[in-house]
């Protein structure tokens, strides 16, 4: 179910489809950051409580 626009409702709006989410996802929706990591992430930010572990399994090698 894809939420509607002005429905934010409580939580990720990404917490149906997202293959990363947890149970904060359903509760606490995630405040705008910058991403943690080394010179390559400075300047990006995300929307996301797990965005490292995200970075963690698609960083190559």
């Amino acid at each position: 179910r894809v939420a509607e626009p002005i429905d934010f409702g409580v939580g990720c709006s990404f917490r149906n489809r997202c293959p990363l989410a947890v149970a904060r996802c359903t509760v606490e929706r995630p405040e705008l950051r910058e991403l943690e990591g080394g010179p390559e992430m400075r300047e990006r930010q995300t929307a996301c409580h797990r965005a490292e572990v995200l970075l963690e399994t698609n960083t190559p090698g």
